[in-house]
């Protein structure tokens, strides 16, 4: 079965330069890559309704760039991809008749489970964008599905999401099973707060998997502020207040949305108080003030472990301390309450922001004196070899390959510049240079050198 946008794609590709054009090429591409490379017939037609939308989209919005929409190209193009789909009717009626072949191409258990899911889906979240025709067809072959696999697929969720390309600013992660993925969506599909990461969906079928606003560790950043930290515990505040803590609570949960600039929960490794009765021994609220004390005192001040030292250390301030110290006590019943903890981190930030001394000296501290050493850790290289990588993508995506070159030329230079420096040069300069060769290749030229000017005001 042929993939649908073929005529689309070939005329945009015909197209002279054009910057508007490029970017809605490369938007297309990036929304129909999981699609384009889809072998299997029933699953592509499980694609096929969200394809639809985004070519009708793509059609349109390409037309308006070319100023064409009252020209005989607009109905000649949106003709093309309607003979497209009568092409993919006609051969999906033949698979529909020959059972053999059905039979073929359902797979095994697992395989067919995962189709009646993407069908279904599909059909629910796209499915206004099809004819009658191909509703019908679906429809057909999806019961056709059932009575060969004796598999049956109850309601999905109002979370379930196939692709991190339904929206903008998402990532997708790894779950631990598919099981754990339903109870954890469940319940991070309740939240809705600043301080809580965003949640968008999640794939719960095969390989599951979290679709939700990028963010990184707040061990990732040069300093933990204060200000942060309040962040964390506004979420956490809210978390208790609806009878949610977390499982084991660490660092590793506290997080920093890039975007808004502030400190989040991941929204991960969370379950319910029933009713308010605690499990003492496992999870609840005392011991996720207790952990967030802890996690506070490794982020701070580098120290790890599970209790605090017996004096107060000389880099730790008092009032700090007084914090650290209560939240971290070993007797549940003495810990503070989350107003407490909201108020008295809410008054350090304060004090930081009013007198930045003792923080901008620890920040000035931090400094790379050799940047061809620095390594990017979530690649485990250097940006030096990642840049080699950047320079042989450019030369793979030989459709873009003057646009790119100008734009890996960009990042050299700054990076020539910055190692050439004979001072230290500040981790946090490094760092969001390091976030800009990060950014994915497939993205897309225009959104890498939309970053480029934007962070360094070319």
């Amino acid at each position: 079965m042929g993939t649908l946008g073929t005529h689309l794609r070939a005329q945009l590709e015909a197209l002279p330069d054009n910057m508007a054009i490029t970017r809605c090429y490369s938007s297309l591409r990036q929304q129909l890559q999981d699609y384009d490379g889809e072998s299997r017939i029933l699953f592509k037609l499980a694609g096929t309704p969200r394809a639809v939308q985004i070519l009708q989209r793509a059609v349109d919005s390409a037309l308006g760039i070319l100023d064409l929409f009252d020209k005989p190209d607009r109905v000649s193009w949106h003709q093309a991809l309607e003979l497209e789909r009568e092409e993919q009717v006609t051969v999906l009626n033949a698979l529909k008749d020959d059972d053999e072949w059905l039979e073929g191409e359902i797979g095994g258990e697992r395989e067919q489970l995962e189709l009646l899911t993407l069908l279904k889906h599909g059909v629910i979240r796209y499915g206004d964008g099809l004819k009658p025709q191909e509703l019908d067809l679906i429809s057909a072959l999806y019961d056709a599905v059932v009575c060969l696999s004796n598999v049956v697929v109850g309601d999905l969720p109002d979370w379930f999401a196939t692709s991190e390309q339904e929206w903008s600013l998402t990532v997708k992660s790894s779950v631990g099973g598919e099981e754990k993925c339903m109870s954890q969506a469940a319940i991070w599909a309740e939240l809705l707060h600043l301080n809580i990461r965003k949640f968008y969906g999640a794939y719960c079928v095969d390989q599951a998997t979290f679709i939700h606003e990028p963010g990184r560790q707040l061990a990732e950043k040069s300093v933990a502020t204060w200000e942060d930290l309040l962040g964390c515990a506004r979420g956490l505040h809210y978390l208790h207040e609806r009878g949610i803590v977390h499982q084991k609570l660490s660092e590793t949960h506290l997080m920093y949305s890039n975007f808004n600039r502030r400190g989040v929960l991941s929204g991960l490794d969370l379950v319910h108080l029933d009713n308010g009765e605690v499990t003492c021994f496992k999870y609840g609220q005392a011991l996720d003030i207790q952990a967030f004390g802890f996690a506070i005192f490794e982020l701070r001040y580098f120290k790890i472990g599970t209790q605090l030292p017996d004096v107060r250390p000389e880099f730790v301030l008092e009032d700090e301390w007084n914090l650290l110290s209560a939240m971290c006590t070993a007797d549940a019943s003495g810990s503070l309450t989350m107003e407490d903890i909201l108020y008295t981190i809410g008054v350090l930030a304060q004090k930081e922001t009013r007198y930045p001394a003792s923080r901008e000296r620890v920040e000035s501290e931090k400094v790379v004196v050799d940047l061809s050493c620095y390594e990017i850790q979530t690649l485990g290289q250097t940006i030096e070899v990642a840049l080699d990588d950047i320079e042989t993508l450019c030369v793979e995506l030989d459709e873009f390959v003057d646009v790119n070159r100008r734009m890996y030329t960009r990042l050299k230079d700054v990076y020539d510049q910055l190692n050439a420096s004979q001072e230290p040069l500040p981790v946090t300069l490094v760092e969001n240079f390091a976030l800009i060769v990060l950014v994915p290749a497939p993205r897309g030229a225009c959104s890498l050198l939309s970053k480029i000017q934007t962070v360094y005001c070319l």
